[in-house]
């Protein structure tokens, strides 16, 4: 019997957010990701961290004939959606500032389109420096409490980098890693759903 497979959203592999139709999902908008939690801590002076292993995608697996109701919720890897079906992230920064700050939040870090994610200060010319890994100095230090914000794409590259998905990332630069000041919730994601669409008969 043919399977359809309907691709459904981008989601964390660990972690959750307040996204009512998944609570795996990334935010759908960058005002939602700017009103709500930071979802992913990076530590200052712990380097460049890879987005790509922090995000999987969900999808509904169902029998073209079989009733409705019958689907079933499954996750692709980003291993897999690259492999098999030519899908791939491309990540861009977000231009915002927050409060009475008019530096913009993606300042304090260098993000490149394949998702390589590094801390970052800004120096008294107004330049972005990368922060070295390990270092503990004063001026790395006034990125702590940053929130970049991301936008993820999942684009199709047989079909000139369509975008299939897409969704956003806050993080959080931190002094130290804790996870408890976001509220980060370790879930099955073998039991829950997001939200897009790939269809494969």
């Amino acid at each position: 019997m043919p399977v359809v497979q309907n691709l459904k959203g981008i989601a964390y592999n660990n972690y959750t957010t307040k996204v009512e139709s998944c609570k795996e999902e990334l935010y759908k908008t960058a005002e939602d990701a700017i009103k709500n939690l930071a979802t992913i801590p990076v530590l200052y002076n712990g380097g460049a961290i890879e987005l790509n292993d922090y995000l999987n995608i969900h999808y509904i697996e169902k029998y073209l004939e079989s009733p409705e109701g019958t689907e079933t919720h499954k996750v692709l890897k980003y291993a897999d959606a690259v492999s098999k079906y030519g899908l791939k992230f491309q990540y861009e920064p977000v231009h915002y500032t927050s409060g009475k700050s008019k530096t913009e939040e993606n300042a304090y870090s260098k993000l490149t389109e394949d998702g390589t994610f590094t801390p970052c200060y800004v120096n008294d010319k107004g330049e972005t420096v990368e922060i070295a890994k390990g270092n503990t100095d004063a001026t790395g230090r006034s990125a702590v409490g940053r929130r970049p914000i991301v936008l993820v794409k999942l684009v199709d590259t047989n079909n000139n980098n369509a975008v299939v998905l897409a969704g956003y990332i806050r993080l959080e630069i931190q002094l130290k890693s804790d996870l408890r000041l976001l509220l980060l919730i370790r879930v099955n994601l073998n039991n829950h759903i997001c939200a897009m669409a790939l269809n494969k008969v």
